[in-house]
């Protein structure tokens, strides 16, 4: 039996999708934010399948847990599970055709992106091809990480002050601003342009403030 490692919140598709793979004959296994790569290391296993369901920023999501947690990250979890096949489930139809959607065009024995609503023959065929990467050529899958990875957050960090969420407790306040500098670190160590990368933490800088000056210091 398959183990299926789902990336994500447990939503209701999700746990439909459950079932599904337990009628055939996979055992899915939930990775989120806090357990992902003490979970993931845990199972050495090859027949892991990383699957990502992306309602929204289909690029974000895949630069994200992908490249930073994945195919970038062979240095602390190793070749093995760096290499792991990728399925992607989401409603962005034209993914394929933006940067980040070339290792699905170009590597489809190892990565595959479907659209919802999910067509249960594609989803069955998709896996019967997925194959985990030759340790050997995950360097060349490596060369087609996006150049700018901060570039796909920008519409979302640009001018972040205006759409941050400042209701709730000083401590929800603190994990919202925190969970902000994380996205923006997981993306920044590759961005090479360096300016693009000040101009984002330049942003956060002044949600810092406004957060300030609309409940206080709430750092002190």
């Amino acid at each position: 039996m398959k183990t299926v490692a789902l990336m994500g919140q447990k939503t209701p598709f999700f746990l439909n999708f459950e079932r599904i793979f337990l009628g055939i004959g996979i055992k899915p296994k939930f990775l989120n934010e806090n357990n992902f790569q003490s979970k993931l290391s845990a199972k050495k296993s090859v027949d892991i399948i990383i699957t990502i369901d992306t309602n929204y920023n289909t690029s974000s999501q895949v630069n994200k847990w992908i490249w930073n947690r994945l195919r970038l990250n062979e240095e602390r979890i190793g070749k093995e599970l760096a290499g792991l096949p990728v399925l992607v489930l989401g409603i962005d139809k034209k993914f394929i055709e933006k940067p980040e959607g070339k290792v699905f065009r170009d590597f489809k024995w190892c990565h595959q992106y479907l659209t919802k609503p999910l067509n249960l023959q594609k989803f069955l065929e998709a896996l019967s091809i997925l194959s985990p990467i030759d340790p050997g050529s995950l360097s060349v899958i490596k060369e087609d990480a996006p150049e700018s990875m901060l570039g796909v957050l920008e519409h979302d960090l640009k001018a972040i002050s205006q759409k941050f969420n400042y209701n709730g407790s000083d401590e929800n306040v603190r994990k919202r601003f925190h969970e902000v500098k994380i996205d923006l670190k997981n993306y920044e160590t590759l961005e090479k342009d360096k300016k693009k990368a000040r101009r984002i933490k330049e942003e956060i800088e002044k949600l810092k403030t406004e957060i300030i000056k609309r409940k206080g210091n709430i750092w002190k």
